[in-house]
């Protein structure tokens, strides 16, 4: 498991691939792309709960790793949504927040990148 949690480049990678699916998805909603994205979402998981497990120092993990799940929630939210024909403005707003809040928390704490 160390594979895991030495770097978080293996996280990273995850969640740029997940983003790139998810906006492939909402352009052009296809099932496979859907379904490629859902395991883009349990292999972020997995990393991002080994990371939390090995760095976890302070309360901000915990944010971070809440954000991280309702971001991900949101993204499944967007798609559904949007493929039953529903209102998705308010859901697109989470997400943009949430993630924001997500990828703030990633780079400022001391597992991440030392941009803040």
């Amino acid at each position: 498991m160390d594979f895991l949690t030495s770097t978080t480049h293996l996280h990273i990678t995850t969640w740029v691939v997940m983003l790139v699916l998810f906006f492939v998805a909402v352009a052009k909603y296809s099932k496979g792309v859907h379904m490629a994205l859902r395991l883009f979402y349990l292999l972020a998981i997995v990393s991002g709960l080994a990371l939390y497990l090995e760095y976890r120092a302070t309360f901000e993990y915990d944010i971070k790793f809440t954000f991280a799940i309702l971001t991900i929630g949101m993204m499944e939210m967007v798609l559904v949504r949007g493929q039953k024909g529903k209102s998705t403005t308010v859901v697109w707003a989470l997400f943009a927040v949430f993630a924001l809040v997500t990828i703030f928390y990633g780079l400022k704490l001391p597992a991440g990148m030392d941009f803040f």
